[in-house]
């Protein structure tokens, strides 16, 4: 069973195959909206790639190395005929607020049935931290074009007027890590996570400069990660710890986890007893 981002989760309390839908009503208050959107998306986790309906992400998380300029992650449209006004923004929380040091282009386009377009991230200057890794979301919001010319300017006002008729958005988030160059041990970073007893339950801790993103947990044959639990507390950051409660453990007990690597794919560890 798995918490992070990347397994099917409902945000926002309207479910659509796995993904938030949000109602796009009023044009006046268009911005408003969106930016409430931009705070309800959720993800879905699909083999190698991040879908819900017809459209598809290129993968699970997207890794910034610092040496790089930019990096890039593909959107499909495989919406049975459908075209989508994609709008791509890079947040610094899982629900905002907006304001991360980074830019994506193109910020709004037009995305046909069956086809498929880059996104590229740009890092704008600011001083992250060079001793570990750090965490933001890029948001991707697909609204139906609907009637919209194909030749529309790709604009606020061509996304108002849509956003005016009610029509249902859908949207996924997905991890922007980014990485510093020279850190060391990261092929091995889920395998050095602490699990020992709490007063609430379960405490993990993270000793690596990696974030760990857990996919499930097993302590002394009872799975701990739960549907209550939210995403940040799966997803532990650098030199961090959380506390999960969990009640009617056993210990010394035998431990069991997954967590999930750079390519969206699964990493299984054991523990000592603990």
């Amino acid at each position: 069973m798995g918490t992070d981002a990347d397994i099917p989760r409902n945000l926002c309390g309207m479910s659509i195959c796995g993904c938030s839908a949000i109602i796009l009503t009023t044009g006046r208050l268009a911005m408003k909206k969106m930016a409430f959107a931009l705070a309800c998306l959720c993800t879905s986790f699909l083999g190698a790639g991040s879908a819900f309906a017809g459209l598809q992400l290129g993968g699970t998380r997207l890794i910034y190395p610092a040496h790089q300029k930019s990096v890039t992650i593909t959107v499909l449209n495989q919406g049975g005929g459908l075209p989508y006004l994609i709008q791509p923004r890079v947040l610094r929380g899982l629900n905002g607020p907006g304001g991360a040091p980074f830019v994506v282009t193109p910020q709004l386009f037009r995305l046909e049935s069956d086809g498929e377009s880059a996104v590229r991230v740009v890092k704008l200057p600011a001083n992250l931290p060079s001793d570990r890794e750090s965490l933001f979301w890029l948001s991707v919001l697909a609204i139906p074009a609907g009637d919209t010319p194909p030749d529309a300017k790709m604009d606020n006002a061509t996304l108002s007027k849509i956003s005016g008729k009610g029509v249902i958005g859908l949207g996924q988030k997905i991890k922007l890590i980014y990485r510093p160059d020279g850190l060391p041990g990261l092929s091995a970073s889920g395998g050095k996570l602490k699990v020992s007893r709490s007063s609430q339950g379960v405490k993990l801790e993270n000793p690596t400069p990696f974030i760990i993103s857990l996919a499930s947990l097993d302590v002394g044959g009872h799975a701990i990660l739960t549907k209550r639990l939210t995403v940040e507390s799966t997803t532990l950051l650098p030199f961090s710890s959380e506390d999960i409660p969990f009640s009617g453990l056993t210990w010394p007990a035998d431990i069991k986890w997954q967590t999930i690597n750079d390519g969206g794919g699964l990493e299984s560890w054991k523990g000592g007893r603990s």
